[in-house]
């Protein structure tokens, strides 16, 4: 494919990204088919990377509607069979997903368009219940494919320490100065600071996404959509003191305004205010967090103001002493 295809272009009316997805909402099984196989093939290759292209192969792969739809089991190699698409993506998305860091966080990201997507297909086909896009399944396979990606970004930042500790035992050369221990502890050093900067869980980022679409579309979805969100909320495990405080502040924010939002529906709120008992002592955190921060902070400015301070006496008596040569040199030029 030429790169201008995939590029955005402003003079035109369409990019060929926005081609695909109008082509994946279409209302005939063939285009959506076709447009889904194209797409996972230029995500895997690394030429696009959105989102909203992958929340739409979620909701394809698990449209149970579009296996009923195909016409003959020998047409399963042809381009736009639904057999062959769900062959294709049941391998794409492991795959996918450890390709890259930047699309395993894209596959995390396509929580939030998903959530839109089962909605919109929710109203314009008048269904009364989620059989045919689960949404609770789907999202557990989202966070179990990324936590998969995760766990073997792990392994191989152990084999890599288990490694240098091989060369630690058989070598000990002089490079640029330093020994290799010293290298090698550098390096992992450097790994180890990138594994303490923990991402937030794939439970915590999913929950906030579902949260934050009901507090801004729950009050305009089906009720009983809203009903399974609510309860996904109410059934997470996240780890309090693991997470990141910030993180734990939005979520709770977001649920109070979801909890505003769909307060005239008994189960919905009472599945909110579960997951709201559970981050009750989040604000705390955050408050204890800050005030360590202010107090470091406050630290910081009175020894750079003691800093300056004799930075200003050492001037002034360097300009002290200058002045008092000048003045010796002056008295004993008058002498001779």
């Amino acid at each position: 494919i030429h790169e201008n295809l995939l590029a955005t272009n402003e003079g035109s009316s369409k990019s060929f990204q926005g081609m695909l997805l109008e082509m994946l909402a279409h209302s005939m099984p063939g285009i959506v088919v076709t447009a889904a196989e194209i797409s996972a093939k230029l995500l895997l290759a690394g030429r696009l990377t959105d989102p909203n292209l992958i929340a739409w192969l979620l909701t394809i792969y698990f449209d149970t509607s579009l296996l009923d739809k195909s016409e003959d089991s020998a047409e399963v190699k042809s381009v736009g069979c639904p057999a062959r698409l769900q062959q294709i993506i049941s391998v794409f998305f492991p795959t996918y997903a450890m390709s890259s860091l930047d699309a395993n966080d894209a596959l995390m990201a396509s929580v939030k368009p998903l959530l839109s997507i089962v909605k919109d297909k929710l109203e314009a086909s008048s269904a009364k219940t989620l059989s045919q896009w689960p949404i609770a399944k789907i999202i557990e396979y989202i966070c179990y494919t990324v936590d998969l990606a995760d766990k073997k970004e792990n392994q191989d930042y152990q084999g890599k320490c288990e490694s240098a500790e091989g060369l630690l035992v058989n070598h000990s050369s002089i490079i640029d100065g330093e020994t290799q221990e010293e290298v090698i502890e550098k390096s992992v050093s450097r790994d180890d600071d990138d594994i303490s900067n923990v991402e937030a869980s794939s439970t915590l980022l999913a929950s906030i996404a579902i949260a934050e679409f009901l507090s801004k579309e729950g009050d305009t979805s089906p009720t009983f959509y809203v009903r399974a969100l609510a309860k996904i909320l109410s059934n997470v495990c996240i780890d309090v003191e693991a997470e990141d405080a910030a993180l734990l502040v939005q979520l709770k924010a977001h649920v109070a305004e979801a909890e505003y939002a769909v307060n005239e529906d008994g189960p919905t709120a009472k599945n909110l205010r579960k997951i709201m008992d559970a981050l009750v002592g989040i604000e705390d955190i955050r408050s204890d967090d800050e005030d360590v921060s202010s107090s470091e902070e406050e630290e910081e400015e009175e020894s750079e103001g003691e800093v300056e301070k004799e930075n200003s006496l050492r001037s002034k008596s360097s300009k002290s002493h200058a002045e008092s040569v000048k003045h010796n040199r002056t008295s004993l030029g008058n002498v001779n």
